[in-house]
């Protein structure tokens, strides 16, 4: 076991303020001889984290923890001693000896080796993105898309050779199990796995590879774009949740834009890599994106860390509308101020800053309007306020973002500011907000923009009066939130497992999107012939908030559970169909017997799984 002398551990504490450690992550404010914050630990909305300059030591009077540096250290990343007294250590520049001749891939823990795993790798596809021939193409390509090479050094973007193997061989000559790399997701497993023979396959093959690291700076994962347009291919693999690696906890670039987010106390929010990388060349080093998911409340805290302010800068098209007004409610329901940044149609920050320069894009930025007028100016088009329905959508669509403000007073301003642009009485509006959060904490179903509208009117008309059943719904919100599961619906859950027409084609057309490598969102915007209620019933989908964030759970494991679901409820129903058949009794308690072993087994996905696969199978046959 490594040891570390007392002498070293103070010479680590003695150069690690834990102010400035503490003050990287919270914004922190003099209070006497003590600094305080709000903690990093729970959710507040009042200060109660506490730093003590002198004696190195922290406490919140909230939740109850407290300690010294290697505490803060161990608690806000999930780490052991010895992995913060590294973390500290490689912040202070101190080199630790009994770290010198380790060999790599065989560090203490797993978590360890993930990392060292992906770091290493990370600059092998560096390295065969500038100096190898295979890697020609993909040089071309981003020097077409304006990337020279000082970004490309900078970024450390790399590149995956077309084979299978590349990875596969590369861990095999640097000591790296094969294992190792299934566990990081680098790599997957052929069919007849597991000791019968199929062996792996590398994840990523013939992509642009953008290294995903930590708040620390630590490669964590990769995004691979492809580079050529395929149909059958899907433009980003990204990859899977580890052990290391978490959506709902990674923003891109965040480690290159902390001090430029605390400096300016501002965020610029985007929705790709590649705008985010743009952004960084143009000066905007403050830019940050989600990592291949909606924005869920977990980035909202984290930014909320850094920053008073964050601008959004999506696409202008309705999908972008969309997931703009999603992600402002999180934000402010996190305590940020929210701005929006508009440019014009079909540009993105990335073509927007190569075509009109850096300055032009400075320029809307700081003209950046009102998040909660962009709510009210989005959800009021084509709607007629002088109709009781046309006035209760945008009144209830203000008063979703106004609920969330931590502040009165800040809703207060916003209740004017909803009356003034809908032309109604101040007090009239102050009593209706009132009466929504009364319906609201009786738990009535919270209004999301683009949901309560003449569209899901057109929806229930077409599709029955019934609202879609709670688990079908919730299946489907987090597969579009996350599309690359669509590969469970397609494997687990025929279409005709759902019960309502709209949840049906919504299902239909996410396997749809996933076979050809099509985006949710193309396929929302694009498609004709669509139903009108089918398509408001999918852009609620798309409104609808994160249902893991915060959660122990993954997203992968809550569609599993629904999968479940839906299946113990066709299963039940075919048991008390069953109990009413006409059939001979023996006959038909042998199949009741099975009918109520099969439901019991669907309690874990395990025996669940091959209680479903083999209900296909029998109807493939039959």
């Amino acid at each position: 076991m490594a040891v570390v002398s007392k002498e070293v551990l103070d010479e680590i504490r003695a150069r690690n303020d834990l102010v400035e450690v503490v003050g990287e992550v919270v914004r922190l404010t003099r209070a006497g001889a003590n600094y305080k914050g709000l903690c990093p630990f729970h959710k507040e909305k009042t200060p109660s984290f506490h730093v003590h300059s002198g004696r190195q030591m922290f406490h919140c009077f909230g939740c109850g923890v407290g300690g010294d540096v290697f505490t803060f250290v161990m608690k806000r990343e999930g780490v052991d001693f010895m992995g913060a007294v590294r973390l500290l250590a490689s912040r202070a520049g101190i080199r630790l000896q009994f770290e010198e001749g380790v060999r790599r891939g065989v560090e203490s823990s797993e978590r360890e080796q993930l990392l060292a795993l992906h770091r290493d790798l990370a600059e092998e596809y560096h390295r065969v993105l500038l100096k190898e021939a295979g890697a020609e193409g993909a040089r071309r390509y981003l020097a077409k898309r304006d990337l020279g090479q000082a970004v490309v050094k900078e970024f450390r973007i790399g590149y995956a050779p077309a084979g299978w193997d590349f990875a596969l061989q590369w861990a095999q000559r640097k000591g790296y199990s094969p294992a190792l790399l299934a566990r990081a997701g680098l790599v997957v497993e052929r069919e007849g796995g597991q000791g019968g023979g199929g062996g792996f396959y590398d994840r990523f093959r013939d992509r642009i590879m953008f290294p995903i690291c930590d708040e620390q700076g630590r490669v964590v994962g990769f995004s691979g774009r492809i580079l050529r347009d395929e149909p059958q291919a899907a433009k980003y693999v990204n990859s899977p949740e580890t052990p290391i690696f978490r959506k709902s906890r990674i923003l891109f670039a965040l480690h290159r834009a902390r001090a430029a987010i605390v400096e300016q106390r501002t965020a610029v929010i985007c929705e790709g890599q590649i705008d985010v990388i743009r952004c960084h060349t143009a000066g905007v080093r403050n830019a940050v994106a989600s990592q291949g998911t909606a924005f869920t409340e977990e980035h909202a805290r984290i930014l909320a860390r850094y920053a008073d302010r964050v601008i959004l800068v999506f696409d202008p098209d309705a999908a972008g509308r969309r997931a703009a007004i999603k992600t402002a409610l999180l934000f402010t329901e996190a305590g940020l101020d929210v701005q929006v940044a508009i440019l014009p149609p079909g540009r993105d920050p990335d073509a927007f800053i190569r075509e009109e320069g850096a300055e032009a894009f400075q320029r809307r930025l700081a003209e950046a309007g009102s998040g909660f007028m962009y709510l009210l100016e989005t959800i009021s088009e084509g709607v007629d306020l002088q109709t009781a329905s046309g006035l209760r959508r945008v009144l209830e669509g203000g008063f979703e973002w106004v609920a969330r403000l931590p502040e009165e007073s800040g809703r207060d301003l916003l209740l004017r500011q909803l009356a003034e642009r809908t032309g109604t009485n101040p007090l009239a509006v102050g009593r209706d907000f009132h009466d929504f959060l009364s319906r609201r904490a009786a738990g009535a179903e919270p209004f999301y923009p683009e949901r309560a509208t003449d569209s899901d009117r057109k929806a229930e008309s077409a599709s029955g009066p019934s609202a879609p059943p709670p688990e079908e719904r919730l299946l489907l919100e987090h597969v579009v939130a996350e599309p690359e599961l669509a590969l469970w619906l397609e494997q687990f859950a025929p279409s005709d497992l759902f019960t309502h027409p709209c949840c049906a084609q919504v299902a239909a057309a996410l396997i749809e999107a996933s076979r050809k490598g099509g985006d949710w969102k193309d396929w929302m915007e694009k498609e004709e012939g669509r139903d009108e209620g089918v398509l408001a019933f999918a852009a609620s989908l798309q409104m609808a908030p994160s249902r893991t964030a915060g959660s122990e759970f993954s997203t992968t494991e809550a569609v599993q559970s629904l999968i479940l679901k839906l299946w113990g409820r066709r299963l039940k129903a075919e048991k008390q169909k069953l109990q009413q058949s006409p059939l001979p009794t023996g006959e038909k308690e042998a199949m009741l017997f099975r009918l109520t072993g099969e439901i019991r087994a669907l309690s874990n996905w395990k025996d669940g799984q091959a209680v479903i696969e083999e209900y296909l199978a029998e109807r493939r046959e039959r």
